[in-house]
């Protein structure tokens, strides 16, 4: 393996130092970066090349981040670019905007709005993703799983995603009564004037859907006085 390693090196570093063009030179300091960290063919900082520095850097095959300078740079000649470029640079492109979503933040948390809530709670299933359910017993202590059962149960975990983001959260808030009914919102965020309802149902046949639709028109109801 060494031996292999060593050819690999030698002929990477004598091909990078032919005359090539910029974006060859590009591919093979990437190839060189996951020989020998880039050593024999150091990767070129010509903002030409901010779109492969971002894509493969954004893979880890660099030891240095991506950097924020070069995610601009790519962003700006990615949405400038007017010429049709070849499929290997169009991937990478792609591979670029990819990673700058990834990076974004949803939410401006100095002054987040009503819609920028919605859309993180429709972030909550993927959040989901590491929710403890642990399937082995433990070499110690018990199997863990932590059971989701009920509609409070729910209200629980809107509470955990959202109280870090509001001090004025509010819980089982009373509303305005509507003829003999006295209403409670699950959550309440004053400052957005939004209330946020939880529903919870599980193998629930036509006769429970029915029911769930009439609670959310009573809530949506209740929610415009």
């Amino acid at each position: 393996m060494s031996e292999a390693k060593t050819w690999l090196t030698g002929f990477i570093g004598k091909s990078y130092v032919n005359r090539l063009q910029l974006w060859d030179k590009g591919l093979i300091a990437t190839a060189a970066s996951t020989i020998d960290n880039g050593n024999c063919a150091p990767m070129p900082q010509d903002p030409e090349l901010s779109d492969l520095r971002v894509a493969f850097g954004s893979r880890v095959l660099f030891l240095s981040k991506v950097d924020e300078k070069d995610d601009a740079l790519a962003l700006k000649a990615i949405l400038s670019r007017r010429e049709e470029i070849s499929y290997p640079r169009a991937a990478v492109q792609l591979r670029v905007l990819d990673w700058i979503v990834q990076q974004a933040c949803t939410m401006d948390f100095s002054r987040p709005t009503a819609e920028q809530v919605a859309s993180l709670l429709r972030r909550v299933p993927a959040s989901m993703k590491r929710w403890c359910w642990e399937k082995v017993q433990p070499r110690k202590g018990e199997r863990i799983t932590w059971q989701i059962n009920n509609e409070y149960h729910v209200q629980d975990l809107l509470w955990i995603v959202l109280a870090p983001l509001f001090a004025d959260l509010e819980d089982e808030e009373n509303l305005p009564s509507v003829g003999h009914k006295h209403p409670r919102c699950d959550i309440g965020i004053p400052s957005l004037h939004l209330i946020v309802e939880a529903k919870f149902i599980r193998d629930g046949g036509q006769a429970e859907f029915a029911k769930m639709a009439e609670q959310i028109a009573a809530d949506v109801t209740c929610g415009k006085r």
